[in-house]
């Protein structure tokens, strides 16, 4: 460590020096194309160290608008906007020159198929957002020079077929935004849970503005264009019938479920709901169904007492009321997931952790499975028992194993271990049923921005979270099952039969 900073101490000055001489432009500077000797621009696309000509700067970025330029200017270099050149009569006297969008053209007309296409400018602009910030060019008119006919480029043909994604749905949309920055910014934010929309957006707009740009981006423009982006690539992963909540080791026999609710995941009723319902229905159940299921059980007029109570341990998270939840809208999110640590299945909670919850998971999706593992199994199983004697339909599910969380299960009572603890149950195969925690300790990072978004958004972002969860999951899972695979061996060596 002392060695590496002392090399960092000598490299210093060097480094300090080199950008200094790359900061003036050299008496000897000439145009990389044509040679003239008083070259006042640059590019850093085009390589650092490539001065140009006003000439071949018009030459070169009128196909390549989308680059960040600077020029020489009262003996400094100062970053322009794409439309901006200088004077050549002049001292790099600025000089306003309309610049058009790069889409692509056909080399012939495609209605005489003769013609070739010459391009102008219309005084019309528009604005391109990409990962080095907010570009303003100008409307591309191509025309062709045999038939005189317009060459549209407004369709969503056009702007798909060049990366880019409209930013409204009018024919002629202001904003066009870079597929690879909304790529680049769903990953960040899947990665950093609890990154600002609000923050990232500045950052573009100062990048900008530092790049001699307009530095402002419209943020409800982006939002909305970035959300309407997010679902177009999930609805292409169903298409291409990839598993989103599905884990592959446990289709089609489901050997455990873990059933459990994250208080974290709240919103605050203060923000309203919003219009718009969310797009993702794979995921978290839709309020109706639940509320629906609630009623033909009789739990919402049911008074429980002694609930979250084992021996002499109470569990606060499992009350069905609490005096800190009234200022809240949804108070958290009931997930359930399979051994494997994979998101299965998930509905929003509107009072605290209670009993109703995971049986709507536990009854309506996991019927079949084989061992179901809650962190209150002693209380939660001899009530869907009951349950279960007054709805004949109910009852397919309770064939299953109740299994009592590993970790949880030593806050409870010795005998509430030895009867209900996972590690006790036949066929339980050594789970733990605690596998809900480590997705939850990446899921209630998201409870900084997530609070304070519409119902729809909330639930867009926790979709779009679990989603990414699983796929980490499922990259993994050959590797994991292979350790595991090994443990068991080292423990139990494989019997060799003469």
């Amino acid at each position: 460590m002392e060695l590496r900073e002392e090399n960092w101490q000598a490299f210093r000055p060097k480094l300090f020096e080199e950008v200094v001489m790359y900061s003036t432009l050299p008496t000897d500077a000439a145009c990389f194309r044509c040679g003239d000797h008083n070259p006042r621009i640059r590019c850093h696309q085009c390589g650092a160290s490539q001065y140009m000509c006003h000439v071949c700067d018009s030459a070169i970025h009128k196909q390549q608008p989308l680059h960040d330029r600077e020029i020489w200017s009262d003996g400094i270099f100062k970053a322009v906007s794409p439309t901006t050149t200088y004077d050549s009569s002049s001292d790099s006297k600025p000089l306003a020159i309309n610049r058009c969008i790069p889409f692509s053209l056909p080399w012939r007309c495609p209605l005489c198929h003769d013609g070739k296409i010459v391009v102008s400018s219309r005084e019309s602009t528009r604005i391109v957002v990409n990962l080095r910030g907010r570009f303003d060019l100008n409307d591309a008119l191509p025309v062709c020079e045999a038939c005189g006919e317009q060459i549209q480029l407004e369709t969503p043909h056009d702007v798909i077929r060049e990366q880019y994604w409209p930013g409204s749905t009018s024919r002629r949309s202001t904003y066009l935004f870079d597929q690879d920055l909304f790529c680049f910014y769903d990953l960040l934010q899947k990665n950093n849970p609890g990154l600002s929309e609000t923050g990232f957006l500045k950052t573009l707009e100062q990048m900008s503005a530092v790049k001699g740009r307009v530095g402002s981006v419209n943020a409800t423009t982006f939002s909305k264009a970035f959300h309407e982006w997010r679902y177009c690539q999930f609805s292409m992963r169903k298409l291409r019938q990839s598993p989103l909540f599905e884990c592959p080791c446990c289709v089609p026999i489901q050997h455990s479920v873990h059933l459990d609710g994250n208080k974290k995941l709240y919103r605050y009723s203060k923000v309203p709901r919003g219009l718009s319902k969310q797009y993702y229905g794979e995921f978290i159940v839709p309020n109706e169904e639940v509320d629906k299921h609630l009623e033909d059980i009789g739990y919402s007029s049911e008074k429980m007492t002694g609930v979250g109570l084992c021996g002499s341990t109470r569990w606060k998270a499992a009350k069905a009321a609490s005096k800190t939840m009234k200022n809240l809208d949804e108070t958290g999110l009931e997930v359930a997931g399979c051994r494997h640590a994979l998101a299965l299945k998930a509905l929003n909670m509107f009072r605290r952790e209670m009993f109703g919850y995971p049986h709507y998971l536990h009854t309506q999706n996991f019927q079949s499975a084989k061992c179901i593992w809650a962190d209150i199994i002693c209380q939660y199983w001899p009530w869907a028992v009951v349950k279960a004697e007054s709805c004949p339909n109910l009852r397919s599910a309770m064939c299953a194993q109740p299994c009592l969380s590993v970790m949880h299960a030593k806050a409870h009572s010795w005998h509430c271990q030895i009867l209900w603890g996972g590690r006790w149950q036949e066929g339980a195969a050594g789970g733990a049923g605690e596998e809900m925690e480590q997705l939850f300790s990446y899921l209630s990072r998201f409870n900084i921005t997530t609070k304070y978004m519409s119902a729809a958004g909330r639930e867009e972002q926790l979709v779009e979270a679990a989603m990414f969860w699983n796929d980490k999951k499922i990259f993994n899972l050959p590797k994991y099952l292979k350790a595991r695979l090994q443990k068991v061996h080292e423990v139990f060596p494989p019997v060799v039969l003469l």
